[in-house]
């Protein structure tokens, strides 16, 4: 074999093998077309329709792509008039240009400006393709702008998401038959009686986020729906007004409740004796002003079987001494977490709430654990010793341990009382100083005495 055929042999064989390469490479293409539009369904849209460009293959794929993400910027050098326009027209022309497929999931944050007409017009076009999940952020919006009729009676919508930087304007008529998930960010609500034509025009609402809105303009609104299970509260601190709306929740189908705030509004639950998880979280400055507010909520939660609440929360329940005294039984509650910094182990409000809980079974410090007070006597901190320590209590979590003298002496009267603990876990926090520190904290804590056979996990 001479030189020559020796060198064309080897072209064809390279030839051969960037052909094979080529077509490796090329084999997502030769997906189904419902497989593909799957995979861009989790791209932004810019993205998405820029795969025109790879081949003949792709040019009108993006065409029936059955979710539309449109975010006007992602950084300050987007914020421009130019990048507006060319953002205005990229919406329009996607909508323009795409097939009459169905819409599974809409998406769109922008500023309002001027354009109502515009972007009103992209929802109404989004609600007659049957769109499924409705994710709106509208930022800057102004006083006049009215959301479409056609959303608020669509019978296609599960899951809508409304987040607005002025009032929510509201049709007279609300049936959304279908919708399953509701999320209310930063609106203003505008008067009693469209926000209760809102929360009554959900017929089988399961989960419903209420995130700092702004309720100053309500006296008085029910939320009662038959299915709902799943109610989160987020109140804003810097609500302005001084009305407070009274709120009533009706929990007849309800696993899950948690407010976050320093109860602006008076929140009221009834019915709830199918919760099973529950959490009040509260920042406020003094305890004692929300400390009503907190008795009367968690006076609700007896049934629970997780309960989480923040320091504040559990110093208020004893600043209210008349309700205090007739704190409830929490009979069918195992697993209590306190979260916050603040956590003092000699609270009353904690002591109390340990007491009334004869089933509990794991107790967890998230952000550490203090004493409000000095004590000569180690063993008035847990006087008298809770019943759950003695019978049910099996686990016990200290996080951001720091490894001071009060945190490992609070530790040996927790593990010295637990007689039936199966494991203590220590989780270190973050201002640790140091692996000699934090060695020499394990060997002390494992030199504690302990009221069971439990072990003690360090990490």
């Amino acid at each position: 074999m001479d030189a020559s055929t020796v060198i064309c042999n080897c072209k064809n064989k390279k030839l051969k093998e960037d052909q094979n390469m080529a077509e490796d490479s090329d084999r997502i293409s030769k997906l189904p077309d419902m497989v593909l539009q799957h995979i861009l369904s989790f791209l932004s849209t810019k993205y998405v329709v820029g795969t025109t460009i790879l081949s003949k293959r792709w040019q009108n794929l993006w065409t029936s792509i059955p979710s539309l993400e449109f975010q006007e910027w992602r950084s300050f050098k987007e914020k421009s008039p130019t990048h507006r326009k060319l953002f205005m027209n990229f919406v329009d022309r996607v909508l323009l240009l795409r097939d009459f497929s169905n819409i599974q999931r809409f998406s769109l944050s922008c500023n309002v400006l001027s354009d109502e007409l515009r972007i009103n017009a992209w929802m109404s076009a989004a609600v007659r393709r049957k769109v499924e999940e409705f994710h709106i952020c509208l930022h800057d919006e102004n006083e006049s702008f009215v959301w479409p009729h056609c959303i608020f009676t669509s019978e296609s919508l599960k899951v809508l998401e409304l987040g607005t930087a002025g009032v929510l304007k509201l049709p007279s008529s609300i049936v959304l038959s279908n919708l399953k998930i509701l999320t209310l960010a930063n609106v203003i609500f505008s008067d009693d009686y469209s926000t209760q034509q809102l929360f009554s025009g959900c017929p089988v609402l399961e989960k419903l986020n209420i995130d700092k809105c702004n309720w100053s303009d309500l006296k008085a609104v029910t939320i009662s729906a038959p299915r709902l299970c799943s109610l989160k509260i987020c109140e804003m601190d810097n609500q302005s007004g001084s009305n407070r709306c009274q709120v009533t929740i009706f929990g007849t189908s309800l696993k899950f409740f948690s407010y976050s705030g320093e109860f602006m509004n008076d929140f009221c639950l009834y019915s709830s004796s199918s919760l099973v998880d529950a959490c009040i979280y509260t920042e406020a400055e003094e305890p004692r002003e929300v400390a009503y507010h907190v008795n009367k909520l968690i006076r609700e939660l007896s049934g629970v079987k997780k309960l989480t609440l923040s320091s504040v929360a559990v110093e208020a329940l004893s600043c209210a001494e008349e309700l205090f005294a007739h704190l409830p039984m929490f009979n069918t509650l195992t697993h209590l977490e306190l979260v916050s910094v603040g956590t003092f182990l000699n609270c009353e409000g904690l002591l109390k709430i340990l007491q009334n809980s004869s089933r509990l079974e794991s107790l967890i410090f998230a952000e550490g654990i203090w004493l409000s007070s000095y004590f000569e006597n180690d063993s008035q901190i847990l006087d008298p010793v809770p019943s759950c320590f003695l019978s049910h209590l099996k686990s016990i979590e200290v996080w951001e341990f720091c490894g001071t003298e009060e945190e490992l002496n609070l530790v040996k009267i927790l593990l010295k009382n637990a007689t039936v603990l199966d494991r203590m876990v220590i989780s270190c926090g973050t201002y640790f100083q140091g692996a000699l520190e934090k060695k020499k904290a394990h060997e002390q804590l494992l030199m504690l005495p302990r009221g069971s056979t439990s072990s003690i996990i360090f990490s």
